[in-house]
Order: C-alpha cells, then structure tokens, then sequence
C-alpha cells in the first residue's frame, strides 16, 4: 500500500515537474487573418531569445497559429493576423526597424499593448510593464518591418519615446493618418 502511494506521489511530483519546464501557452484562438503567408514569414524569423532590463526572455511554445510568446511568467506575446487598425487617436510611436506602432497601457492588468499601424496583415504585442517595451519592440521591428507589407498609411506624429514617457501623458492624441 504505501509503495503504490509512493509511485503515484513520485508520478504526480515527475508530471509536475515536467509540466513545470515550459507548458505550451493557451493562446486560442488564433489571430482572426493568422493563416496569412506574411505571417508565416515573420514566425520563421523570430529569434529564440529576447533581451531585456531583467534578464534574457526564453522563446516558448503557444497553441495557437502566427503566435509566439517569451518569458516564464510569459512577459511577451506576438499575434500576427490581427484586425488591420485605421485612422486611431491613440499615441503612435516608431521603432528602430521603421515600423509604427499604436500605443495602449492598462494600468490595471500591467500589460502595454503595441498593434502595427500602416502593414497589412497588422501584428499586436502585448508587453508585461515590468518590461521596457523600446526594447522588445527594438528586437521584433525587422522581422516585422521585413515580412509584414506596408500599406501607404502612417502615423503623422510619434512619441518621443516608446513608453511616452518624453511627454506629457498617456492621455491620446490624434496621431495616425491615412496617406496616399
């Protein structure tokens, strides 16, 4: 009796610990334009690892098509095959690949929010605050500025900085316009 209790205890404890390693990241459903060749372009490209303020971010598996996702706790997720954004209100910044971004933050759920603004098919990364997005943005802007194609569209003032933190506030400005 206590042998079959100890084989279970260890495989629980083992599945756990398996488990434990890197479990997959429940992102479905996929992106509703996911299945887009773009995508499948920019998912090829990414890199194993990201850099940031608080260490190297792992690249780990997700359930779901055109996603990616880094860190444990996950810090950063990509989503390509989202909604294409128009004309929007919200703060635009550029990253260092020359891709537009349209800047949210959730104060609540700790989370910054960056959808591409002027490519076709658009990704989205959400990005943990605990995290300096120039940085990530930094590091995916030319896989997505090489693989996502632009539409013509793009913002017609940026932020001085990636987190807005070079001006007034986060309250947001009209920014992106279509051109062309």
């Amino acid at each position: 009796m206590k042998a079959r209790a100890l084989a279970a205890a260890i495989g629980i404890a083992a599945a756990a610990l398996l488990a434990g390693c890197a479990p997959t990241v429940t992102l479905h459903p996929a992106p509703p334009h996911a299945n887009d060749r773009h995508c499948a372009d920019v998912m090829v490209h990414l890199p194993d690892t990201l850099d940031s303020q608080n260490g190297v971010l792992v690249h780990r598996e997700t359930d779901a098509q055109s996603t990616a996702a880094w860190g444990d706790p996950t810090s950063v997720i990509l989503s390509c095959g989202v909604r294409v954004p128009g004309p929007s209100a919200l703060p635009c910044v550029q990253d260092t690949g020359g891709v537009y971004w349209l800047r949210q933050k959730n104060a609540k759920t700790k989370i910054w929010t960056f959808t591409t603004f002027g490519r076709d098919p658009a990704a989205q990364l959400t990005i943990s605050t605990r995290l300096s997005p120039g940085v990530v943005l930094d590091q995916l802007g030319n896989q997505i500025a090489a693989a996502l194609p632009k539409t013509g569209h793009v913002c017609s003032s940026t932020e001085d900085t990636v987190t807005g933190g070079g001006t007034s506030s986060d309250t947001p400005t009209p920014s992106p316009t279509p051109t062309g």
